[in-house]
């Protein structure tokens, strides 16, 4: 599977670095797995939006040759 994007957070104390589906169908599912795993939904929904956010400027970062690191 194909991987687009980086994430670098924390979660629980400890920094985690995640690499995200580029298929959507693959990413839907991955953030449904993580959140059903999450010990605060509050905080997962913060990064969520946050990360989905930054891959709304996706198609730009993919037009300049770029990687995105979201950290």
């Amino acid at each position: 599977m194909t991987r687009f994007a980086c994430v670098r957070t924390r979660f629980g104390g400890k920094r985690r670095d995640f690499e995200l589906p580029r298929d959507t169908d693959a990413f839907r599912g991955w953030v449904a797995e993580r959140r059903a795993s999450a010990t605060s939904l509050t905080i997962f929904d913060r990064h969520r939006d946050v990360v989905l956010a930054y891959l709304s400027r996706m198609a730009a970062v993919n037009d300049q040759g770029l990687y995105q690191l979201i950290t």
